[in-house]
């Protein structure tokens, strides 16, 4: 779990392709800002799943490098990741807007909401892919209400140009936002990968 949990983390940053950042940033540029903001985030719900993919078919390869088996567990928690960059640009739109109680029920669901729903399904089944999988769901509830809230899905999809515009910009921010991460948590996949995933848990 606790390895999984990094899995969610890096694909979640990496799945945004910057999109969350640029739409808060879109929002204060103009008059047609917030309109512009909410496509962003639309555009982000198919560059997740793009990405989604590409982790899915290379599982074997990345996990096998970290010395894991790429199961059921670490499939649920790269398309955790995966909602979890959708929620990201969502919540980045509520902050732009300045609603703060809305956005902090919609951490709550994501949060307390998703942990519960995770934790309960551990009690139930004891497996690692209960409890991501139940993170995910958790997830996905609060995504779609975050967009919802926003009016987002009622938006159409930018268009290409706006969104070569947007990746231009949210793009050169992945390494940074990945290493920060890196940095502060990744080191759980390391003691995993040498010692095995009980002295990781233990870690």
């Amino acid at each position: 779990i606790a390895t999984c949990l990094v899995v969610v983390s890096c694909v979640q940053v990496i799945a945004t392709g910057g999109l969350s950042e640029v739409a808060g940033r879109a929002w204060f540029r103009s008059d047609e800002g917030p309109e512009h903001a909410r496509r962003l985030a639309v555009a982000c719900v198919p560059f997740a799943l793009l990405i989604g993919v590409i982790f899915d078919v290379t599982g074997p390869l990345w996990a096998g490098a970290l010395s894991l088996h790429y199961d059921g567990a670490l499939r649920a928690a790269v398309w955790t990741g995966c909602v979890g960059a959708v929620l990201l640009a969502a919540q980045a739109l509520l902050r732009a807007a300045d609603r703060p109680w809305t956005f902090l029920s919609i951490t709550a669901i994501a949060s307390v909401g998703a942990q519960a729903l995770g934790l309960g399904l551990t009690i139930a089944y004891r497996t690692p892919f209960a409890y991501v999988m139940g993170l995910g769901v958790g997830t996905l509830i609060a995504a779609v209400v975050a967009m919802q809230r926003n009016q987002a899905l009622r938006k159409t999809p930018p268009s290409l140009r706006e969104v070569r515009s947007a990746l231009a910009i949210g793009l050169p921010l992945l390494p940074h936002n990945l290493a920060v991460y890196s940095l502060a948590a990744s080191d759980r996949l390391v003691v995993a990968a040498l010692l095995g995933l009980p002295a990781a848990a233990r870690y």
